[in-house]
């Protein structure tokens, strides 16, 4: 297991704290189901499987079998799998994971900015 406090490639660190917060939710999720819930067989122990996919990916990485592009690319494979088994299974088509907190979307860009892109957008009438 790579040493606690490694400094992980800026792509797959993106890809791992993805994992981190789609298993917080997962376990939020799972203390609150009853097992005779229709998604419960598929949702209990996935929390636990991410954790263990995301150690053994990170693994690789650490021992050089993989490259940080690829640890990500391989994490985020597996990620998107989940998010199809949340669809399926629970019907949840966009988890907290996946959705950017609205203060940091209107932090992203100045709101001259914002305001620029949405005038540019509205559709001119012919003859103006």
């Amino acid at each position: 297991m790579p040493p606690n406090g490694t400094r992980y490639p800026a792509v797959f660190q993106a890809a791992m704290n993805h994992a981190q917060r789609l298993r917080g939710f997962l376990e939020e999720r799972e203390r609150k189901a009853h097992p005779s819930d229709a998604g419960a067989p598929w949702l209990i122990g996935r929390a636990g499987e991410i954790r263990c996919v995301v150690a053994l990916v990170a693994l690789d990485w650490y021992h050089e079998r993989l490259s940080g592009q690829d640890a990500a690319l391989r994490l985020s494979r597996y990620l998107r799998e989940i998010h199809d088994g949340l669809a399926m299974h629970l019907d949840v088509g966009m988890p907290p994971c996946c959705r950017l907190p609205l203060a940091r979307a209107g932090a992203r860009e100045p709101d001259g900015e914002k305001h620029r892109r949405r005038v540019q957008q509205e559709p001119v009438p012919p003859g103006h």
